[in-house]
Order: structure tokens, then C-alpha cells, then sequence
């Protein structure tokens, strides 16, 4: 895949795998309220919880 396919990553959230303790970051750019990484996951970041024992990352 190439840079041109698959920009950089802009967004600075990212879903924490509790299976391998990697970070898989949103892959979204520009303004948005919702999340994707590049396999194609998506999520929300919850925004009335504490995010340091529900969301880790």
C-alpha cells in the first residue's frame, strides 16, 4: 500500500487491543466524531466516562 492509498494518520485516538497491547490508531482525517483504524474497526470515544479505566489509550 502506498502513501497516496493510505494517508497518514491525523486523528491522536486509538482502540486499545487487550490481546496484544497495541494501539490501533484512527486513521480518519479531519474533523469527526467517530473512529477507524485501517483494518476497517470502527468506535466511538465515550465522552461522559472516565477515559483512563474504560478506554485506554
Amino acid at each position: 500500500m502506498t502513501s497516496e492509498e493510505f494517508p497518514a494518520p491525523q486523528c491522536p485516538e486509538a482502540l486499545y487491543n487487550r490481546d496484544t497491547g497495541d494501539l490501533l490508531r484512527c486513521v480518519q482525517q479531519g474533523r469527526h466524531d467517530w473512529h477507524r483504524t485501517p483494518g476497517g474497526t470502527e468506535w466511538r470515544v465515550p465522552v461522559d466516562v472516565d477515559q483512563e479505566t474504560e478506554c485506554p489509550f
